[in-house]
């Protein structure tokens, strides 16, 4: 009997993975939806469990988290006492239950039905809390990911339309009643059909010759750092799990005290290296996850560890702190996944990276928290498609924030910011270099630098790297370099006096 039973399981399981049949969605494939408004998916809507009950098959749909429920620091009504939500279902509610007549019932905070084996002119109550009624308005022969389909339209007394294909499931849906905008299903990750959501083997994906240049700002409580990492991939092997690389480039790390008392590793150091770079892919690997799910922060994220949260007063909390993934495309329209919100305050002097926690283990309701529970504490992630981890600020409370940032890299023949020339990287070892006699801030800069010296300076140069001198109006009393009108790249700063001569470098965004 128990044998039965789970063969006519696994026969529901595949019917339903492999066959739509006028299906709205199945049990084992991902249907990505994009708003007109937006530019890259707006929804992944996929089933997280299914189980049978008596002939109905019922699916639990995933679900987000909610930040535009309720102001957050950094929306557009930031506060400090704001909250988001976590489980929010998504406009296909968060449990659909199929009948063998062809109903398929969707419920959470609403209760919607559709009748997917309706015939022309049919109509039924869509939506018993708006009461709003669905007619079958059309019956066609169209294109659906390039394949010819059978497709219903159903319109609403809302005005609004519904499109559902026999092969691939609900096509359009409408965002609200009467607001002529659309979510549309642009993909099926199970077919690799249309769009998909990046996932790790498209973040990973370097190839051979490819250049990138990362830069790392911050410091300790004693020492600041300045390094450079420059290298070029020279070979890649992909195994089902992981992508090895091997590279080979130029470090550079440059540190100085803080404080005159202070004793840091080293005033200057470079030498060209040789690597190997594993990427592991893995269920928890953050490049995997979708646009709003929600994680925990208290366990291991790639490149990334979160410590436990403890109380302002040391004591260990219980209670798991989360964040959700934002997908974007960037500025060169590069599909970006990230976690983390910058909230500065001004009066601590450090950005203050707030994440949710939650009150009580089974709420849904997230409460803005400093991770470890004290101001400073920061952890932040974003990672570029073709590019990997590119920007990354950790902040371990009253220890200084390290900020770790691509600046440039090369796929193919596009290069994209501007590399550091090996002779400038390489420059320096007896040339006094990021010694702490002399200071210049901010550094990348697109304005003023400010010069800080306990040395007398009697004269103030900037070059390019050609070694040619650019104008640049020095402001001896206040001891400040207008850069403004110098075009992007990177420059060198000469200071000197009294038989001294100091060089920094110095980019201009």
């Amino acid at each position: 009997m128990k044998k039965t039973l789970l063969t006519c399981s696994v026969f529901i399981f595949c019917f339903h993975a492999h066959s739509q049949n006028w299906s709205v969605i199945n049990s084992v494939e991902r249907f990505n939806y994009r708003l007109d408004s937006d530019n890259i998916i707006t929804s992944t809507i996929l089933v997280d469990s299914f189980q049978l009950s008596g002939s109905d098959s019922i699916f639990f749909l995933n679900r987000i988290v909610c930040d535009t429920c309720a102001t957050i620091p950094g929306g557009p009504n930031a506060c400090d006492t704001c909250y988001g939500v976590k489980n929010r279902p998504q406009f296909l509610q968060r449990e659909c239950r199929f009948y063998p007549s062809g109903i398929v019932n969707f419920t959470d905070t609403g209760n919607l039905v559709i009748n997917t084996l309706a015939s022309l002119n049919d109509t039924w109550l869509f939506d018993s809390v708006q009461n709003i009624s669905a007619t079958i308005v059309a019956l066609e022969i169209d294109s659906v990911f390039g394949n010819t389909d059978s497709v219903k339209t159903i319109l609403l007394t809302s005005g609004d339309t519904l499109k559902l294909s026999k092969d691939f499931g609900l096509i359009q849906y409408p965002n609200h009643y009467g607001q002529n905008s659309y979510f549309r299903l642009v993909g099926i990750e199970g077919r690799n059909l249309g769009e998909h959501v990046p996932n790790f083997f498209d973040f990973f994906n370097f190839d051979v010759g490819d250049m990138f240049e990362y830069h790392l700002t911050g410091g300790s409580s004693d020492c600041n750092i300045d390094e450079r990492r420059k290298y070029e991939i020279i070979s890649k092997q992909i195994y089902p799990d992981s992508v090895l690389y091997s590279v080979q480039g130029i470090y550079a790390h440059y540190e100085w005290p803080i404080w005159w008392w202070a004793s840091c590793w080293t005033n200057y150091d470079v030498y060209n290296y040789g690597t190997t770079m594993n990427y592991y892919d893995s269920s928890t690997q953050f490049s995997n996850f979708y646009n709003l799910e929600g994680f925990n922060l208290a366990h291991h994220i790639y490149e990334v560890f979160i410590y436990p949260h403890y109380n302002v007063w040391g004591g260990l909390l219980n209670d798991s702190i989360y964040d959700h993934v934002r997908m974007y495309a960037d500025s060169n329209q590069i599909l970006t996944k990230s976690f983390g919100i910058i909230y500065n305050r001004p009066w601590f002097g450090e950005n203050d990276c707030r994440y949710y926690y939650l009150p009580y283990n089974n709420s849904d309701t997230l409460h803005i928290s400093n991770v470890g529970g004290i101001d400073g504490c920061q952890y932040t992630a974003t990672y570029k498609v073709g590019l990997g981890l590119t920007d990354y600020e950790y902040g371990p409370c009253f220890e200084g924030v390290m900020r770790w940032h691509l600046e440039a890299f090369r796929k193919g023949n596009d290069t994209t910011g501007v590399f550091t020339p090996d002779s400038v990287l390489l420059l320096g070892t007896k040339d006094e270099i990021y010694q702490n006699t002399i200071k210049i801030s901010p550094n990348p800069t697109n304005g003023k630098l400010k010069i800080e010296t306990r040395e007398p300076i009697e004269q103030i140069e900037l070059f390019n790297l050609l070694g040619e001198k650019v104008p640049a109006a020095v402001d001896y009393s206040l001891m400040t370099v207008d850069c403004q009108l110098l075009p992007p790249g990177i420059y060198i700063l000469q200071a000197s006096g009294e038989g001294k001569v100091w060089r920094r470098k110095v980019i201009k965004e």
